[in-house]
């Protein structure tokens, strides 16, 4: 299957493409696993390589309102299967095979810093970069 005009969808839900900022959108698809892989005495690589691949999706969310982060965070929250491992399943267009794939991802911690606009008072979030990776 070819792109269908969406770069992920979380659970049956496709992301906002609005809350990335441009072109910070960045995949790598199907990484390869190795299991005891080794050189040999001659210095040859002898790799043990696993039938399950890895993916790793990073963006930078676009700076925005507390009002739109919030929304942007409780989206990615319903969606998660677990939510003490921030498990999730992310459906995703993956370039390399031309076709959509989908699998159960974790995001990790991430650093937030604010902005304070002195006129009204209102707290923006600057851009910060979430990143989702493969089990």
């Amino acid at each position: 299957m070819a792109y269908n005009g969406y770069i992920m969808k979380f659970g049956n839900d496709v992301f906002n493409m609005d809350w990335i900022f441009r072109d910070s959108f960045s995949i790598t698809p199907n990484r390869r696993q190795d299991l005891d892989s080794y050189r040999n005495a001659n210095g040859k690589l002898v790799r043990n390589v696993l039938d399950h691949t890895a993916t790793t999706i990073t963006f930078q969310s676009k700076p925005m309102t507390r009002h739109n982060f919030a929304l942007m965070m409780e989206f990615i929250r319903d969606h998660f299967s677990n939510a003490q491992e921030r498990k999730l399943s992310i459906t995703y267009y993956s370039p390399d095979i031309n076709a959509y794939k989908t699998g159960n991802f974790y995001m990790p911690d991430f650093e937030v810093t604010t902005i304070m606009q002195k006129k009204s008072g209102e707290l923006l979030y600057n851009t910060c970069t979430l990143e989702f990776i493969e089990y």
